[in-house]
């Protein structure tokens, strides 16, 4: 038994440094290899598709199941040990998608921690190969996303699926072939090739296996554990090293508490409450007292204290472990001290001050350099703070706004995000001229639909836990410099649920009046066609430039009345008649001045029109509204190339006869 223990006490402590050597060597020192063999995505035939597919990665030394969790941003539930095979080999599983170029591939990202790291790097040390380098650059704090290569069987049953494994130097065809029982030619078909001696080493190809051949790991430290236990007998020059090693970490340990805790007593010395709050009264404490001090600091998300009067125990407990358990994702978002927050924003002054909702004021900022939008919440919405920051970590899409950071104070949360330039789509279809806005042209609203549509697709169908937004409206979807639109404002969004109904989460109703779907009002049930319903009324408000609840056009002294924007446009979406195409135009946002494809106006408010079916089963899904939008799109191009380059179509924005 005592063997045992000194054995496995040894290997714990190889496998530790052995971490933090490959960790440092893999920062620092890296040289591109020369390969004539170049991985390529398997072909496939219909775009938007998808099937389970499984990645074959060996686990490095000291890395346990949940550091494979976090690098391919999946559930340690979907990460395998295969039978028959090395102990240190998982399989894990993956979503396959046939992209718009009609290759398939699976999605993760990287957070780049190094100048040195490139991402053909990425691909070859963090991913070991299975992943697809398409030429990105990289910057240190970037999440940089890696297309994964993977593959799905056309015509194979159910329980087939395609795993991608690195084709090693000690690895045969034969040896392969026999362990997953597989035929020879259709391991050749699947990896184009025309016999077995062309299998190249380091280069993926796609296996065929069965769920039998599949192993479910129960816990993550059933593979680390089987690791740590294999070896022989341990020399007595090892237990020497093991020992020394033990002191010496037991003194550092001892410095190290002694310099933290005399830090953090200079630390809380510094601290002064913000805006001249009188700190002689513990009414106006809560329940983030210390954490300005403390985060300012220590850097350290783990490590937040709770001190409040008026809390016990048990609270504290309960909020560090909501920080700790499932909030972060593959990588942690970076944590700013308290006053960065107040320099970037001039404490807040009204000039920096973008706009407010429900859950807070935004702040535009300059933080490290950085162009920044800053979230400023009161600590009683605490709820959304842990919503936005456990969507954000894990959720990565070009049009979802990312997430750079957060800070807190005495009684204050802040999240800090990617800057959107031009604003929210609101701010530019609502009265833009009054606030010196420049109108959008039809093909830029059409864009900013279709992006819209793709964001909330991600969240939908493509990651591994879905999502319901639960606030989608023309407030909260953003506008970067070219006027790509970034859905943004998580803090309602929820992890959906299977049952017999399909994938449902039930809360209390929350949201915006207007944008609400009939089934989420009457019983609470979000879905994933709650959010379609609210993007119907988004494809309406893009149309008209009105508000989801407008106020009718009058002249004269009639006051007008205040109309849901649906039922104007339902009214005016009777038929297809000349009369009601006419009716139709009047509906239309003015400000485009006639300059749109009336039939690409039609096909789109159609499409709007089945986002708010009373019915959710009769509303498309958001891949469905991605794929028309797409042919839209197309034809609002076509439409365009026919003005002949008019200045008015092709600046994106209407610049007004």
């Amino acid at each position: 038994m005592l063997a045992m223990t000194v054995k496995k006490a040894y290997w714990d402590a190889v496998g530790f440094w052995t971490l933090v050597l490959f960790t440092t060597s893999s920062a620092i020192f890296y040289v591109d290899p020369i390969s004539c063999q170049v991985n390529r995505p398997m072909p496939c035939k219909q775009a938007g598709s998808s099937c389970p597919a499984y990645m074959s990665y060996s686990l490095p030394p000291g890395n346990t199941i949940d550091d494979v969790s976090n690098l391919f941003q999946v559930e340690v539930s979907d990460i395998m040990e295969q039978k028959g095979v090395a102990s240190d080999r998982v399989m894990v599983s993956v979503n396959c998608t046939c992209t718009e170029s009609f290759q398939y591939l699976a999605g993760t990202a990287y957070r780049v921690t190094s100048q040195v790291m490139t991402e053909q790097s990425i691909v070859k040390d963090q991913y070991q190969h299975l992943g697809y380098a398409t030429g990105q650059k990289t910057s240190v704090g970037q999440m940089l996303p890696i297309s994964l290569l993977c593959g799905c069987m056309d015509n194979a049953p159910a329980s087939v699926y395609l795993m991608s494994y690195v084709f090693q130097n000690r690895d045969t065809f034969e040896a392969l072939r026999d362990r997953y029982g597989a035929d020879t030619n259709t391991l050749l078909r699947l990896n184009n090739l025309t016999d077995v001696r062309s299998f190249p080493s380091m280069v993926v190809f796609y296996i065929p296996i069965s769920q039998s051949q599949l192993k479910q790991a129960s816990v993550g430290s059933q593979l680390t554990d089987t690791n740590s236990t294999a070896g022989g007998n341990i020399p007595l020059g090892a237990i020497v090293g093991i020992v020394l090693t033990g002191l010496l970490l037991v003194a550092a340990v001892a410095a190290l508490v002694f310099f933290l805790q005399k830090r953090r007593m200079c630390c809380y010395a510094r601290s002064k409450p913000p805006f001249n709050q009188d700190r002689s009264s513990s009414s106006s404490r809560d329940t983030l007292q210390d954490w300005k001090g403390f985060l300012g600091c220590f850097r350290a998300p783990q490590t937040h204290h709770i001190r409040n009067p008026n809390s016990n125990v048990k609270r504290h407990i309960s909020l560090s472990k909501e920080m700790m358990n499932g909030v972060f994702g593959m990588e942690k978002p970076v944590i700013f001290p308290y006053d960065e927050i107040l320099i970037a924003t001039d404490e807040f002054t009204e000039k920096n001050h973008l706009g407010a909702g429900a859950y807070g004021s935004v702040f535009q900022g300059k933080l490290r350099g950085q162009d920044v939008a800053i979230k400023r919440m009161k600590a009683t919405k605490r709820k959304e703070f842990f919503a936005e920051l456990k969507v954000l970590c894990k959720v990565h899409h070009t049009n979802l706004v990312e997430l750079i950071g957060y800070s807190v104070s005495d009684d204050e949360l802040f999240l800090v995000y990617e800057f959107a330039e031009n604003r929210a789509v609101s701010d530019r279809l609502h009265d833009p001229l009054s606030k010196e806005y420049t109108p959008l042209t039809w093909n830029a609203r059409v864009q900013i639909a279709l992006d819209t549509a793709r964001g909330l697709e991600y969240i939908h169908e493509h990651t591994k836990a879905h999502y319901v937004h639960r606030d989608v409206k023309t407030s909260n979807i953003l506008l970067d410099s070219s006027f790509r639109a970034k859905v943004a404002d998580f803090g309602l969004a929820k992890l959906v649920e299977q049952s017999s109904d399909g994938e449902t989460t039930t809360t209390g109703v929350v949201g915006t009046s207007g944008y609400l779907a009939p089934e989420y009002l009457r019983d609470g049930q979000a879905t994933a066609k709650s959010d379609v319903y609210a993007f119907g009324v988004v494809l309406f408000e893009l149309i008209t430039g009105e508000e989801a609840f407008s106020k009718s056009r009058t002249s004269g002294n009639v006051p007008p009345d205040k109309r849901s924007l649906i039922s104007i446009m339902l009214s005016a979406l009777g038929d297809s008649s000349p009369y009601n195409m006419a009716k139709l135009k009047l509906c239309v946002d003015p400000l485009l001045q006639e300059m749109y494809p009336l039939d690409c106006v039609h096909r789109m408010a159609t499409l709007g029109r089945q986002c708010v079916e009373e019915d959710p089963a009769v509303r498309p899904d958001m891949k469905q509204v991605v794929y028309t939008l797409s042919q839209l799109l197309l034809g609002s191009i076509e439409w365009e190339a026919t003005l002949a380059g008019s200045s008015q179509v092709f600046s994106g924005l209407v610049i007004g006869r």
